[in-house]
């Protein structure tokens, strides 16, 4: 897939680069180096925009769809990078990890069966 049509995919969807990096689950750097010819997707990933494509936008779940929404949502987090910045900051500085758990009190564990 060249250059252009990874930026004409993602302009038809309506994407930034960021959009579509979170979709396919990569770093924005990679689809930038992508757009500017600096890398070339492989296989895995031109199949992956090619599926997105037939697929369209995809729909965001309803506001208010109880539990089973808010388990998509926190499944679906696990691919966006920014979710792994924070976690690396979390093992390396023991203070900041207390301060998560302190504020992770005020919210519901969505594993959990309460």
């Amino acid at each position: 897939m060249t250059p252009e049509a990874i930026r004409a995919l993602r302009e038809e969807l309506g994407f930034t680069e960021a959009e579509l990096a979170r979709a396919l689950g990569v770093e924005v750097t990679e689809v930038r180096a992508w757009e500017r010819a600096e890398r070339f997707p492989t296989r895995r990933w031109v199949t992956a925009m090619e599926r997105i494509r037939a697929q369209g936008v995809p729909a965001a779940p309803p506001p208010n769809d109880g539990d089973a929404a808010r388990a998509r949502a926190g499944l679906g987090s696990l691919a966006r990078p920014e979710l792994w910045a924070v976690v690396r900051k979390l093992a390396a500085h023991p203070e900041l990890l207390e301060r998560a758990r302190e504020l992770a009190d005020d919210y519901d564990d969505p594993a959990s069966d309460d």
